[in-house]
């Protein structure tokens, strides 16, 4: 997977995709995100910018819909050459840090591969 995290600026976290929206089911989060992708796709864009979800009170909540995310940009980057690169622009440094310890669990394969502060910054 090639994914990026990074805290942005107000204007970059503006400009970036929204976030999926209504109930969240893995369903409906992975929809979004792999119909995004593929209207990416249909440009020819070789990146895409979305924003971070609106963390919930529930850590175990955010965790789940993180992951439904990273796991349909998986999914699809396994099946298409583009976007090369998926961006996901949180607007704090907490929700990027969660992005980054559901990728890091489920996703990295090796220490190297993984989304570490010094490797975003």
């Amino acid at each position: 997977m090639n994914l990026e995290v990074i805290t942005g600026t107000k204007e970059e976290f503006e400009a970036a995709a929204p976030c999926p929206e209504g109930e969240a089911t893995m369903d409906n989060y992975k929809s979004y995100v792999k119909e995004l992708l593929a209207n990416a796709e249909a440009q020819g864009k070789e990146l895409v910018c979305m924003r971070s979800l609106q963390m919930v009170e529930r850590v175990s909540d955010n965790f789940n819909r993180i992951n439904w995310i990273e796991q349909a940009i998986n999914e699809f980057q396994r099946e298409h050459d583009k976007p090369e690169l998926v961006r996901i622009v949180a607007e704090n440094d907490a929700a990027a840090e969660q992005y980054k310890v559901v990728y890091n669990m489920y996703y990295a394969t090796s220490k190297a591969t993984r989304l570490n502060d010094d490797k975003w910054d």
